[in-house]
């Protein structure tokens, strides 16, 4: 196909963890949504990841009585990151990841479930875990998978 016109109010490229979920939430948002990806592969490096994500003050170590806070987390990436990313950034981090991850669990497919026993990189570091904050998510079946079409590829 050498010609191609499609018109959306929305265009992600790419289909690893961020950009299936900012299509997801531009879609519950009532956009027209096209997502595409360079390859005939799904998941991007998330899914070569295996996944895993370090969120720190998530609902599931809440929901498992361990002692985590954003106060303890922010203590951890200043003694682990420090200042090789801007503060703002991390400071978004912080806030922000353990809501996506509601979001995600409450809007979405996906159910997330604590890396049980995998700590921080570094858990003696101030404000590290030795049980730490890693999560993933539950494997997904055909039964509860998006329909995927690739008519609209070229």
């Amino acid at each position: 196909m050498t010609n191609w016109d499609h018109t959306t109010d929305v265009l992600v490229v790419g289909t690893g963890g961020g950009a299936m979920t900012a299509a997801l939430v531009a879609k519950q948002a009532g956009l027209n949504v096209l997502l595409i990806e360079k390859t005939e592969y799904y998941g991007g490096s998330t899914a070569l990841s295996g996944g895993g994500l370090w969120i720190p003050n998530n609902y599931l170590l809440q929901r498992d009585g361990l002692d985590d806070s954003l106060e303890k987390a922010r203590t951890y990436l200043k003694n682990t990151v420090g200042d090789r990313t801007p503060q703002a950034l991390q400071e978004a981090y912080l806030e922000n990841a353990p809501e996506m991850v509601k979001y995600l669990s409450s809007n979405s497919h996906v159910r997330f479930h604590r890396s049980v026993g995998y700590a921080d990189y570094y858990p003696e570091r101030p404000g590290g875990m030795a049980d730490g904050r890693a999560i993933e998510g539950s494997p997904l079946t055909g039964a509860n998978s998006v329909k995927i079409s690739n008519n609209c590829v070229p």
